[in-house]
């Protein structure tokens, strides 16, 4: 598959994105451990990620 190359745009719009707030205004599970925000909902995709 082939996919566009980023605009100087998106790449500073990435720059200053906050995932905790995309993942928690999208409805994610989402849940706070010491200093860090973990969702839920994505543990099983990085388990099945790191077993292949």
């Amino acid at each position: 598959m082939s996919y566009a190359q980023p605009t100087n745009e998106m790449i500073e719009q990435a720059r200053h994105a906050n995932l905790s707030d995309y993942f928690r205004n999208n409805g994610y599970d989402m849940e706070r451990r010491r200093n860090e925000f973990h969702v839920n909902a994505l543990q099983w995709i990085f388990a099945i990620l790191i077993a292949r």
